[in-house]
């Protein structure tokens, strides 16, 4: 089944974007990470927006995609109906894939469009914030001091033994 150079580049778009969402995601989660691990159990009024932020963007990209997708998938629909209604004296009419498979690129780049924009927004934002390689280094540090902090204080002075 041959398919057509515009099917191809929309696949190949489609491509480019899950690769630059695959850039960013880790950028985003790394930053966000260190920003937890600093923050402690008590984070700042600006360490806490960013974490409802966290959780917000996501249940909004996820409804955005659904709804995007499922517009897409409506309009493929309608498209394959009208194929099949225009051709209906014709058998192989029926059995063709065609209007659904030129919809499915169309489909994933409406389902990925919300995810992309937040992700790469996140990530240019992020690295304008001032958390760096540096900020990271010290994570392991305080991890380190936080446990002997913590042995100091379970310790406990020896009775002495009196003599009897």
């Amino acid at each position: 089944m041959p398919h057509s150079i515009a099917t191809w580049s929309s696949w190949w778009r489609n491509a480019q974007t899950m690769w630059e969402i695959a850039q960013s995601a880790p950028q985003v989660i790394a930053h966000r990470s260190t920003r937890m691990a600093l923050a402690g159990h008590m984070p700042s009024a600006r360490d806490r927006k960013e974490f409802h932020l966290m959780g917000a963007e996501k249940l909004e990209a996820m409804g955005e995609s659904a709804f995007a997708v499922m517009l897409q998938l409506l309009q493929a629909q309608q498209t394959a109906t009208l194929a099949l209604m225009s051709a209906w004296w014709k058998p192989q009419a029926w059995v063709d894939p065609g209007p659904w498979l030129r919809a499915m690129p169309g489909v994933t780049a409406a389902g990925l469009k919300p995810v992309h924009k937040r992700v790469t927004a996140n990530a240019q934002r992020l690295a304008r914030v001032g958390l760096t390689p540096a900020a990271a280094a010290i994570v392991p540090t305080l991890a380190a001091a936080v446990p002997a902090k913590r042995a100091k204080a379970v310790v406990t002075p020896r009775r002495r033994r009196r003599s009897a």
